[in-house]
């Protein structure tokens, strides 16, 4: 394993993105600070709140309260300033208080009040030992051998704010400390284990579906899938594996639902075993038993729901080419990156998440034979692309509409044989479909 000397462009690109949500989590404190105390009938207790107590101490954050240019409540007693704003300098966006660098956000909600919160960057102690440690703060992920400067310096990288105003310099060097390992063992080996537990969930399956019996299995089983998903991304649970790229919202962030590209493929990988074990497994026949009213129901909720599964897909789709930061140009085959071809396998799991669920589900309206069956559940999805069209998504577009009833007309006529022409079959639709999006965006 060989040593290599950090990226300067990426940890700038980290720094700033980080930087930019303490800003915003930052305002939020000042949004609550500024209406309790416009709820207050006490003075200055907006800031005691305890909701603004636990935000505070769990960002690192100082907020501080003047009153007619007098300091008068402050959260953080450690903090060295003038009782006075007008002598403190917090006007500046970047200010050395003690022993640590902050960045300054001021909002003044009038009537002489103004609150300032301090954004904490960096401690730079004087003298250190074994409980005074000089260094970034931890959410930057900025080894301590960097140097901060708020000047702009030849050598140094310059950090802007949102406006596109310098803001600080960055300076890196070169001393052993500044060293970092180019693979990342203890994150790849808990990656792996996430793959190691979905093996695990489905051979545990396999051997308790015939004793539970598969259909009362199959929720409990999703629902922990589930929530083993939401607990590894809410609670980002091990923390070294979101230090690998994959899993930095700086390549791609769509929302907090998926706020990389990891996070899109590991959610993709649960939804595939899902519709997986949903394929295999479920005894769909023993649920309707024949009775009509099921059978149509099941018919138009099974189809609906195909429907708004494939509309999310697009969705994702698009945005992960739209709000990405790596090639998706197929055409551009030097530039495709393993982020690439990460996002690119996660839609395509989606897809086949898809298949094998309409796979399932039309073998099923098929084998009623009574009449022609996929009528009406097609008829509630043509009004379910365009309500979405008119109401949620105005760029799902007629093309999209066109393949998924072109995939389900191919299925209609393959099942329940040829499951080989079938793979095949979808694997070109699918192909084709998505070059044209890849292109179209």
């Amino acid at each position: 394993m060989q040593d290599h000397f950090i990226n300067p462009e990426k940890e700038i690109n980290h720094f700033k993105k980080v930087l930019s949500g303490k800003e915003k989590r930052m305002n939020q404190v000042l949004d609550m600070a500024a209406k309790g105390l416009g709820n207050s009938s006490i003075e200055f207790d907006c800031i005691e709140s305890g909701k603004i107590e636990r935000k505070l101490e769990k960002n690192d954050f100082v907020l501080l309260h003047f009153v007619h240019d007098t300091l008068k409540v402050w959260s953080d007693k450690s903090i060295q300033t003038t009782s006075l704003y007008s002598n403190s300098q917090l006007e500046k966006q970047i200010v050395f208080l003690g022993n640590a660098w902050y960045k300054t956000v001021n909002r003044d909600i009038g009537d002489g009040h103004l609150f300032t919160g301090l954004i904490l960057i960096k401690h730079q102690y004087v003298y250190e030992n074994k409980f005074l440690h000089s260094g970034f703060q931890e959410d930057f992920r900025i080894p301590t051998c960097v140097g901060l400067l708020l000047n702009p310096v030849e050598g140094g990288e310059a950090v802007l704010d949102n406006n596109g105003e310098f803001l600080l310099s960055l300076i890196f060097n070169n001393p052993p400390e500044c060293l970092k390992a180019d693979f990342n063992l203890p994150a790849y080996l808990y990656l792996s284990g996430i793959f190691l537990v979905l093996l695990l969930v489905r051979l545990l399956y396999k051997k308790l579906k015939k004793k539970v019996g598969s259909n009362w299995l199959f929720p409990f089983t999703s629902i922990i899938l589930i929530g083993i998903n939401f607990f590894i991304f809410y609670f980002k649970f091990p923390g070294q594996l979101f230090e690998l790229d994959l899993f930095s919202p700086y390549y791609f962030a769509f929302s907090s639902r998926f706020s990389s590209i990891g996070h899109l493929l590991v959610s993709a990988l649960f939804i595939f075993v899902i519709s997986y074990i949903f394929y295999k497994d479920i005894n769909l026949r023993s649920i309707l038993k024949n009775h009509k009213r099921i059978i149509n129901l099941f018919n138009v909720l099974s189809m609906t729901w195909g429907a708004l599964f494939f509309i999310l897909i697009v969705y994702l789709f698009k945005n992960l080419i739209l709000n990405s930061n790596v090639n998706y140009e197929p055409y551009r085959i030097l530039k495709i990156s393993y982020l690439s071809l990460s996002g690119y396998f996660a839609i395509v799991l989606l897809f086949i998440s898809l298949g094998l669920y309409l796979f399932k589900v039309i073998r099923e309206i098929k084998d009623q034979g009574m009449g022609k069956p996929l009528l009406l559940p097609l008829a509630l999805v043509f009004v379910v692309f365009f309500l979405t069209w008119l109401l949620i998504y105005p760029q799902f577009e007629v093309y999209s509409v066109v393949f998924f009833l072109f995939l389900v007309f191919a299925i209609y006529r393959l099942v329940p044989g040829l499951p080989y022409v079938s793979l095949v079959l979808f694997a070109i639709l699918f192909g084709l479909y998505s070059t044209y999006i890849i292109i179209d965006n």
